[in-house]
């Protein structure tokens, strides 16, 4: 009976998809139809009619025939003497697809669980010793003939059959008896494939074998001591073992406790999403550590697809059910509680999910249900950090936080230094209030070290409240009003207190502060001997004084900077920056990475004491930039803000930052006149690389134009580098400084005559040292400066100069014959050797100009 309504429901569940599949066709098919759609819809229509010729009691009787209880004989196949006019290979399909269905395949194991049993009690059974009455009967039959045995058992008989279906026998090898081998599946079930009533006989033991047997047994009992009689049949009596389960056992076990029908939406995106009806069952246990685990398992009737999935704890079941429904978890509230997950907080995705390739796969027997969660909150939350009052609880009204009544209203946040060091400060107002004179509420302060990443609270009463804030401000408790200036009035009685061994602790100091009060009698002073007390700390790596720049680079800072080896983060260092001229200060932790990064791949505690780890120590140091912002709560309140930069550049330059100097270092391109091109690091076509000696330095200088594909004529880019002290300097000339330093001539560019012109440049070139080691690079007009004149100009200045000469020798003349000052019987001559000018070669021989003479102290002679 149960194997028959397995059948309808298969066969009914083909029939509905062969229905719908035949529907979707006639809706999907266009008109006039098409020869593709009309196969489509025949095809459809054929497989409806093949699901229709299969009866219950065909799909029975092949079940039965597999599970090996029915015998048909050979040739009886029932999926074989179908009409003639069936389609027996269609039908076949049909009956495989319907016994593949997962809930008639589930039946078919349990009957087959079950006929095992049977089979083995029925062997059992044969192999049990007979009485006097039955080994005659059995001697008898025995006697009895195939015919006649078939004679007297008249009907259809039970059999074993093979996997395939059949009746027929793998090997079919005769026993000792005569008769066909006995199936492995017990008695009455043999594998007969050529006589459908075949002769068997059950192959018997030796004689005496059960005797022999019996009397070892009761041997072996007398040497280990136990009482036995003289019957060759006695058997020790066992002793039964009653099973005693464990509580905790009970408890790991998978109990149903919902079982019903609910509409689950279908789809992840929720504008596509539909509702469809799912079977849903939900099993509880509990698991080693007692956390409640719910089992939830989804059914589809519709493809007979299902889903798993977990809720384990009570956190997991909290953020599956979201806000505002705590009293779902009552135990009353259970049902209502699972028909919630199911509409509100469950989506079914159709297959299963891929992480390789982070797609959902299509799979006929299963999908993925999504359960929707909200992240759990302690009472203690603080976000959103920026809003307060009113819009933070609207900020927090969908949110899931745990016990959400005593988390308070915000009152204030700030940033203040606390003993010393600088801390991100909340303060909550909490309930009920305190019953004091003025109702002062209890306040919650909830403090964090950005430094460290230490996070502590402390809860004042209203007691604490109405001590500390003076009479003469008592309308800051009154007014509810005034409860920001409350709560800033009371940020600065906070204190740190650090325990050894333990992270700091906020105290206040009141009169009920416990150990922490206000009175300051011999039993609160310190123990500890002055040798301690002015013993140095061991984690102190450096304090010194330190001029720190501004993060942009315009001003710097004179600030008091102390070292420490980081306690919380390994390899790290806690460097405490204190200026004073705005009297605030901040702490910032330098990584390993960090350090590395500045000391060449070293750590800096792995320098030795002394000097090295002192000169370590300030390189890491140089690279803190700070900067001020103004504190949005209070005014005219600093903030103080270190952020560790470092520019990634050859190792000299870190030397030459330490240096104590004025002048900053030039870390960017000197412009011929002052101006530099856009962006600064531009570099074109290369014209010419040369080594040379500028200024008494040997340098190497390369000559670029400003940008690819461009005529140097437009802009010039000279670099110039220093092998000994690695120093490179860049100079950017502009087209217009350019042609002020050629003369203004357009000749001069042309593509042959590009590297002469750039070779002429050259002899202008200057260099020199600045107050920091650095090089400074110029093109001098003042050098040379007929380099670039035409012909023309050089003939001019030549008549020019001899024009000049000729007027003054005249001028020597007419003065001598006017008798002013005696007559010059020889011409005026230069005393070299009491002369301090001198002449200088600076530039190539044939040029006008090569030659220059540098003024000084011209003596004359007659």
């Amino acid at each position: 009976l149960e194997l028959r309504r397995a059948a309808k429901k298969a066969l009914g569940f083909e029939t509905q998809k062969s229905i719908k599949r035949l529907k979707e066709l006639q809706q999907s098919s266009p008109t006039p139809p098409t020869k593709s759609s009309t196969k489509k819809l025949n095809a459809a229509t054929r497989n409806l009619s093949l699901v229709k010729a299969v009866s219950v009691d065909l799909l029975a009787s092949v079940s039965l025939r597999r599970l090996g209880v029915k015998h048909t004989g050979v040739g009886n196949d029932p999926l074989t003497n179908l009409p003639p006019d069936s389609d027996a290979e269609g039908v076949k399909k049909i009956v495989e697809r319907c016994i593949g269905n997962n809930t008639f395949k589930k039946v078919m194991d349990e009957l087959n669980v079950k006929i095992v049993e049977v089979r083995k009690r029925e062997m059992e059974r044969s192999e049990a010793p007979k009485s006097k009455k039955g080994k005659k009967r059995a001697r008898e039959d025995r006697k009895v003939t195939g015919s006649e045995w078939s004679k007297g058992y008249q009907g259809q008989q039970g059999v074993f059959l093979n996997l395939n279906g059949s009746g027929e026998d793998s090997d079919g090898d005769e026993d000792e008896g005569g008769g066909k081998r006995v199936s492995q599946y017990g008695p009455n079930a043999f594998e007969d494939g050529d006589d459908e009533w075949a002769n068997v006989t059950s192959k018997k033991n030796r004689k005496g074998q059960r005797a022999r047997q019996a009397k070892a047994k009761a041997v072996a009992a007398r040497k280990r001591g136990e009482k036995w009689d003289s019957s060759v049949n006695w058997r020790a009596k066992k002793e039964k073992e009653e099973e005693v389960k464990d509580a905790l056992d009970m408890l790991k076990e998978n109990r149903l406790v919902f079982n019903q029908g609910v509409r689950v939406k279908h789809g992840v995106v929720e504008s596509l999403s539909y509702e469809r009806g799912m079977v849903m069952k939900v099993y509880e246990s509990y698991d080693d550590n007692m956390e409640r685990v719910l089992r939830v398992e989804v059914y589809s009737p519709n493809n007979s697809g299902k889903g798993i999935v977990y809720i384990r704890g009570d956190t997991d079941l909290r953020e599956v059910l979201g806000p505002h429904v705590d009293e779902l978890l009552l135990p009353e509230n259970e049902e209502e509680m699972f028909h919630h997950i199911a509409h509100k907080r469950m989506k079914i995705a159709e297959g299963l999910w891929n992480e390789d390739t982070e797609v959902y796969e299509k799979n006929d027997d299963m999908f993925t249900v999504i359960l929707t969660r909200n992240r759990l909150f302690k009472h203690t939350k603080m976000t959103p950090l920026g809003v307060g009052g009113e819009k933070d609880e609207e900020e927090n009204r969908d949110k899931l936080i745990d016990r959400r009544a005593f988390r308070g209203r915000k009152l204030l946040r700030k940033a203040i230094k606390v003993s010393g060091i600088l801390l991100q400060v909340q303060v909550f107002e909490i309930m009920p209030k305190d019953s004091t004179e003025n109702d002062a509420p209890t306040l919650r302060f909830l403090a964090y070290d950005p430094a460290t990443g230490n996070k502590t609270m402390l809860e004042v009463p209203g007691e604490c409240v109405e001590e500390l804030i003076v009479k003469e401000r008592k309308e800051l408790i009154t007014d509810i009003s005034n409860r920001y200036a409350m709560a800033d009035e009371m940020c600065n009685h906070l204190r740190l207190l650090f325990p050894r061994g333990m992270p700091p602790e906020l105290v206040m100091n009141w009169s009920k502060g416990g150990d922490h009060g206000m009175e300051d009698d011999e039993a609160s002073k310190s123990k500890r001997p002055a040798e301690e007390k002015n013993k140095r700390s061991h984690d102190l790596l450096m304090r010194a004084g330190v001029n720190l720049q501004h993060l942009d680079g315009h001003v710097s800072y004179d600030a008091i900077v102390s070292v420490f080896v980081h306690k919380d983060v390994e390899n790290a260092l806690r460097v405490n920056i204190y200026v004073p001229r705005i009297s605030e200060s901040c702490e910032v932790a330098v990584t390993e990475h960090e350090q590395k990064k500045v000391l060449n791949g070293r750590k800096a505690i792995t320098y030795p004491r002394g000097e090295p780890i002192q000169t370590a120590l300030g390189n890491v140091v140089k690279c803190l930039k700070l900067h001020i912002q103004d504190d949005l709560k209070i005014a005219k309140k600093k903030n103080l803000i270190a952020t560790f930069v470092h520019s990634e550049g050859k190792p000299w330059k870190a030397a030459y930052s330490r240096l104590e100097t004025d002048d900053p270092i030039v870390n960017r391109p000197v412009g011929q006149g002052g101006v530099v091109f856009i962006p600064a690091d531009t570099r074109g076509d290369l014209v010419l690389r040369r080594g040379i000696k500028v200024s008494n330095v040997e340098v190497i200088v390369s000559v670029s134009s400003r940008g690819a594909g461009e005529s140097p004529g437009h802009g010039l880019v000279f670099e110039a580098y220093d092998p000994v002290s690695a120093v490179t300097t860049v100079l950017h000339v502009v087209a217009g400084e350019l042609s002020r330093l050629v003369n203004g001539r357009e000749d001069v560019w042309e593509e042959d005559r590009v590297l002469e012109t750039v070779e002429l440049l050259l002899n202008r070139l200057v260099l020199e040292r600045g107050p920091v080691g650095h090089l400074v690079m110029k093109l001098d007009r003042t050098v040379l400066p007929d380099l670039f004149a035409t012909e023309e100009e050089k003939e001019e200045k030549r008549a020019l100069e001899e024009e000049e000469d000729r007027l003054a020798m005249d001028d020597i003349v007419d003065f001598e014959e006017e008798g002013g000052g005696g007559s010059f019987e020889q011409p005026l001559m230069a005393d070299l050797e009491n002369t301090t000018s001198r002449r200088v070669m600076a530039g190539p021989l044939g040029h006008v100009g090569s030659t220059t003479v540098i003024p000084g102290k011209v003596v004359y002679k007659q």
